[in-house]
């Protein structure tokens, strides 16, 4: 420890200038986590704030009895706001914070005279109540902060309302209108969700880490027989693929896909049906206004129809990661379909976080080049990008870059600048070849049939774009119109009570030639194919079978 008198240092003026002990960094954290050795500096120190705290802290993250937790908390209401080093204050609040939470759990707080105990007793019935409930007014604050983001930041703002004919301020006001004195917290989120869903953008969502969110134990996809389900876990056994779903819990199937459309995020119309489907398996949600349905549910009852009679299966829900391992881990997969025929399967576009010039970037780039020198030789190749979420950019391009010479331009990008407008007013193309690395190599010189549906997105509607722009003769789109979203989503702040975070689109995407916007747009399909339940049944997948038939008639069989 610093060697200070007791009776402190002469100031300027001649007074007394007292310094209190204080101990050294080095016996700090020798001391921290062993509480006896703490509550010695702290009898030696006894006016050294960080001793007090560090006490604290020990005693709140071990296992301790309730008195201690209440010492503990004591201890740091007894931390002055002032109190040096500054890091204090805010971490003081924070453990504070944990105490509160840590008896809220226990419910195991005494009824007691003393003034602290009746003060905490006092915070956790009003943390009770907030995790019960949210009031209308913060509510209205954070629809208010989410606002004033979108308009700040946001990258759409006008040409959203020219494409869904629906101003900000119009959808604001909406919502607005829905707020209640008091909501429950999953109903205040869904209220803000159903606001940024409002905006009709892909890249713009809120992550609310706070309210759990269960999905239903199949996915189901729809047909032109209705929704089907098409997949399911183990623990939903009594329920078959190709059974028609009618309803969940006595709702009609189509009122849960009307409430789930309303809080999901999605850059087109068509699309969003398709998400709201999909994102069931992974957070049921439903409307609390609609026939008085209770959002806070662990099983529902599934009305199915099969082979003519209508069966209602009790299914119990599972959470937002449960479908993890079901998905496949591999992202790019290559089979052979005929002689003169390969097939590429891509996953994604972002199998793992790198950088553009990582090794490993490096390493996904030569998987690139493995799978298309297979079939160098071939017609043509079938490439499968249904479900493809997207990821980066200049992984799409690479792949495009094996059938497209570079250099080529891929899109326009206009960045927000904050309040300064936008960058890129002459609308210069990002270019493979120069902005992104391309394929130096022979390019495959034959025919390519993409298998298209409403869950590409992104990085996928990039490469779609471009192969449309550059291979107009050479490349035949099958399937479902794409979801039709560019837009270089970032996270942009945190709202103040629900504690979501916002993400959303930071630049306007423009056709590589700057006439018209990439977001909202999807690409043309030249072989639209619907989907039966038969198809379900019997395992087929009529999306390839087309691209075989047209493949078929394009070449001379061997």
């Amino acid at each position: 420890y610093v060697l200070v008198s007791k009776w402190g240092l002469n100031s300027p003026d001649g007074q007394t200038e007292k310094l209190s002990l204080k101990p050294s960094q080095e016996e700090l954290r020798s001391a921290r986590g062993n509480t006896d050795a703490l509550r010695t500096l702290v009898q030696k120190f006894p006016d050294d704030w960080e001793c007090q705290y560090w006490l604290a802290v020990d005693m709140v993250h071990s296992e301790t009895t309730v008195d201690e937790l209440l010492e503990a908390g004591k201890i740091l209401n007894s931390i002055p706001p002032g109190a040096k080093p500054e890091w204090l204050a805010a971490w003081r609040k924070r453990q504070m914070a944990r105490v509160a939470i840590t008896l809220f759990d226990a419910q195991q707080l005494p009824v007691s005279a003393d003034s602290f105990q009746q003060d905490l007793v006092a915070r956790l019935d009003r943390a009770k109540l907030d995790l019960q409930s949210v009031s209308g007014d913060k509510v209205r604050e954070d629809l208010t902060q989410l606002k004033q983001l979108l308009v700040e930041r946001w990258a759409y703002v006008e040409e959203k309302a020219v494409q869904t004919g629906r101003p900000l301020s119009e959808a604001f006001a909406e919502r607005l209108a829905e707020i209640k004195p008091r909501m429950s917290a999953p109903e205040a989120v869904q209220l803000l969700e159903r606001f940024i869903a409002d905006m009709s953008d892909g890249h713009s969502y809120l992550s609310c880490g706070g309210v759990e969110r269960l999905g239903l134990p199949f996915r189901m996809r729809d047909t032109s027989d209705g929704v089907v389900i098409e997949a399911f876990h183990p623990e939903a056994a009594n329920l078959e693929r190709g059974d028609r779903v009618a309803s969940i819990s006595d709702l009609p199937i189509e009122k849960w896909i009307a409430c789930q459309k309303e809080i999901t995020s999605c850059s087109t119309a068509a699309a969003r049906r398709a998400w709201a489907i999909r994102n069931m398996s992974t957070m049921l949600v439903r409307n609390e206004n609609q026939n008085d349905q209770s959002q806070s549910i662990e099983s529902v009852i599934v009305a199915v129809e099969r082979d003519g009679d209508l069966k209602r299966v009790d299914c119990k829900l599972t959470g937002e990661g449960s479908w993890a391992s079901a998905d496949s881990q591999v992202w790019l997969q290559t089979k052979d379909l005929s002689s003169r025929t390969g097939y590429i399967k891509v996953q994604s576009w972002s199998p793992e976080i790198v950088g553009a010039d990582s090794e490993a970037a490096s390493r996904l780039r030569t998987d690139i080049d493995r799978a298309i020198d297979k079939y160098m030789s071939a017609s043509a190749i079938v490439v499968d990008i249904r479900g493809n979420r997207g990821g980066y950019d200049w992984l799409c391009t690479y792949f495009a870059s094996h059938f497209i010479k570079a250099p080529f331009p891929v899109y326009a990008l206009r960045y927000r600048l904050n309040d300064q407008g936008f960058g890129n007013v002459n609308l210069e193309p990002t270019l493979s070849g120069v902005t992104y690395a391309a394929y130096k190599g022979e390019c495959f010189a034959g025919q390519i049939y993409v298998l298209v549906d409403e869950n590409c997105f992104s990085a996928s509607d990039v490469f779609l774009s471009v192969v449309k722009a550059q291979l107009p003769d050479r490349a035949t789109l099958i399937g479902r119109p794409n979801a039709g979203g560019v837009g270089g989503p970032n996270l942009m702040g945190t709202l103040k009570h629900t504690g979501a975070a916002v993400t959303m689109s930071r630049c306007k995407a423009f056709h590589c030639n700057g006439s018209k916007l990439l977001e909202g747009t999807s690409a043309e399909i030249d072989y639209l194919v619907e989907w039966t339940r038969q198809d379900i049944l019997k395992s087929r997948d009529p999306d390839l079978e087309k691209a075989l038939a047209l493949i078929e008639a394009e070449f001379t069989v061997e």
